[in-house]
């Protein structure tokens, strides 16, 4: 890191002296301490009072917590006088596809357990071959049918596989999260979940799957997270704040060297010893301390990371 001193106008007051009640003052300019042009928004100072310190632009490895509102979507709950478990959601359309699904499942097994009978016949000369077509026939409808089903389940945020044996405590989340960070977030990430019901306390999900399909209105994809809820802690309809962790790289720069102007971002580059030039920049990720540039500025320039609203005041006059 580098320091620089730069000084600000000074004008130097001379009064005559003695008692004379109207006496004479002379104001002695002494050169301007700095040159400004606000169309090419650059100051030059020409003394070395003040200190700017400039940092070099370069890749960092930065790490980054992204926080986003989750609800607790559905819950797997066990029942002492009922041998299968039931998947508990926090809708009752949810419900209903699942159900629909299910039936779906339970009119295949027959369906496919009646074409392997008619076929049996169909060798033994006790089943025509038009009894065989239609055994067939209707296996390929209900399989139709069933892929319908699970696209709808699919649709919902859930994977159909998942539900037709599922684990008692098992609880499924969904969260939102900006399309930006599709390339962080991977099946099996870890994440941890705040809930307002349970305060002081932090539980771990895990990413089961993000959506297929992206959200074209909030540009945003929704990711399911399971929890195991052995506990039965949560409840379908819960909300809760999802973090996820993981670290980022990119062209960052202090957060104190960024400010706005005209609602348009800038840092001041220094192109010469003492010389700024204000630079509006576009940025990304916001890494807390670090701001990431998308655009504007490259590897090895150097801006100033202190007194930066000094410089901005002196440029845009603001």
């Amino acid at each position: 890191m580098k320091a620089w001193k730069v000084c600000l106008p000074i004008l130097a007051v001379s009064a005559a002296c003695g008692r004379e009640e109207n006496a004479a003052v002379a104001l002695t300019p002494r050169p301007a301490a700095y040159n400004v042009d606000k169309v090419q928004k650059t100051v030059e100072f020409h003394d070395t009072i003040t200190t700017f310190v400039v940092e070099t632009v370069a890749q960092k490895d930065v790490p980054l917590t992204l926080k986003a509102p989750a609800y607790v979507a559905a819950r797997v709950q066990g029942y002492n006088n009922i041998a299968r478990p039931i998947v508990v959601f926090d809708e009752a359309e949810k419900s209903n596809v699942l159900n629909h699904y299910l039936q779906k499942l339970s009119l295949l097994k027959l369906a496919e357990a009646n074409a392997e009978r008619v076929k049996d016949l169909y060798e033994h000369g006790a089943a025509t071959g038009r009894d065989l077509i239609e055994a067939a026939a209707e296996v390929t409808q209900i399989q139709s049918d069933v892929a319908s089903a699970e696209m709808e389940l699919i649709e919902k945020n859930f994977n159909p596989a998942d539900l037709k044996a599922p684990k008692v405590g098992t609880t499924w989340l969904l969260c939102d999260l900006p399309e930006s960070e599709l390339n962080t977030l991977h099946k099996g990430m870890t994440c941890r979940l705040e809930f307002p019901g349970y305060p002081g306390e932090t539980f771990t999900g895990t990413i089961d799957a993000p959506a297929a399909v992206l959200n074209v209105q909030t540009r945003k994809v929704r990711v399911r997270i399971v929890v195991d809820d052995a506990a039965h802690r949560f409840r379908p309809g819960m909300y809760a704040t999802a973090s996820f962790d993981f670290g980022h790289t990119g062209l960052m720069v202090p957060r104190g060297a960024l400010f706005t102007a005209g609602s348009k971002y800038y840092v001041f580059v220094q192109s010469e010893k003492n010389r700024f030039h204000a630079r509006e920049i576009t940025v990304s990720t916001d890494a807390g301390n670090y701001i990431e540039v998308h655009a504007g500025l490259k590897e090895g320039e150097n801006i100033v990371v202190n007194h930066v609203y000094l410089l901005k005041g002196l440029v845009f006059g603001i």
